[in-house]
């Protein structure tokens, strides 16, 4: 193995690693956004719902966010404004998926609220990133389109291991399990810009 190959298998390494560690914030996060979605109650459901969804999805974020910014902070100058991409797009994604969705029912709604949350909920997410992202991180787009791949594919895979873990996947691991998800679809655009000369600490 050269050194080049080393390298870059021992960032992936902690890039995901370090995005599974702080996946683990989901648990407490579920709990505290219970809390702040019943302290505003009085609103109106839909209000109480977008908080929800706002701190659950925000916080598990910000979670793998700080972890990421942690990994490559050293090497890409953009790395700030990645981990401000991801807890911005995080909070207002899903404060709508969560508003919509009660909106339209909640889970008495049916498939089609549900489709309805889950394709306004990405949409938001995305739209948020790009408008923190483009200007100033490099094929920003692409990285866009990639989070939100990641999240697709954190959610299905969380979702898998709730099926097969059953009782033992709560506690945090799938909070790990969506980090970890998230980080290896993303990381096909961070680490290989991560990989190389390392730039000024962000």
């Amino acid at each position: 193995m050269t050194e080049s190959n080393s390298e870059t298998r021992g960032l992936w390494l902690r890039w995901i690693v370090g995005s599974a560690m702080g996946g683990f914030v989901f648990a407490l996060v579920v709990r505290t956004s219970m809390g702040a979605g019943d302290s505003v109650w009085e609103l109106g459901p839909v209000v109480a719902e977008i908080v929800i969804g706002a701190v659950a999805l925000g916080g598990i974020m910000a979670g793998i966010a700080m972890n990421q910014w942690l990994v490559v902070r050293r090497r890409v100058a953009w790395a700030g404004w990645l981990a401000a991409g991801m807890i911005g797009g995080g909070i207002v994604g899903g404060g709508a998926a969560f508003g919509v969705l009660q909106g339209m029912g909640g889970e008495g709604g049916g498939g089609v609220a549900v489709a309805a949350a889950v394709v306004v909920g990405l949409a938001v997410f995305a739209g948020m990133q790009w408008l923190l992202l483009r200007g100033r991180v490099p094929e920003a787009g692409r990285l866009v389109w990639m989070s939100v791949a990641a999240v697709v594919a954190a959610v299905v895979a969380t979702g898998l291991s709730g099926i097969a873990l059953g009782e033992n996947s709560g506690g945090g691991v799938g909070g790990a399990v969506f980090g970890a998800a998230y980080a290896a679809v993303t990381g096909f655009v961070v680490i290989p810009a991560a990989v190389g000369p390392k730039e000024d600490e962000n």
